[in-house]
């Protein structure tokens, strides 16, 4: 894998696993709406869903955005850092090679 792969891989993985936690927040909100369920941040709703009790899931789930805001800066610096390292590798991947020794 060359190295330009490998930091696109990286800025991909660390822009999710920045997100995840707030995507995964916002989730459990609009369930919890889709089913008309209450979910509030002092602790666990009643919910069911198709006979299923889901209170204690969308509420854990609801609470991974507390986990965002730890996630984020260590995000906002590995985002631009992987963007970097991308932006280098791939210049120096275009750049071609000499080949054999100049006439001087």
């Amino acid at each position: 894998m060359k190295t330009s792969q490998k930091a696109l891989v990286g800025l991909s993985v660390s822009g999710l696993v920045t997100l995840a936690p707030f995507l995964l927040m916002v989730l459990s909100y609009a369930m919890a709406d889709i089913a008309g369920c209450e979910l509030a941040a002092i602790g666990v709703s009643p919910c069911k869903v198709a006979g299923v009790e889901v209170g204690e899931l969308l509420y854990s789930v609801s609470v991974m955005g507390w986990l965002f805001l730890v996630i984020l800066p260590i995000g906002t610096l590995l985002i631009p850092l992987c963007l970097l390292w991308w932006l280098f590798a791939n210049r120096k991947e275009r750049i071609p090679e000499p080949r054999g020794r100049s006439h001087f």
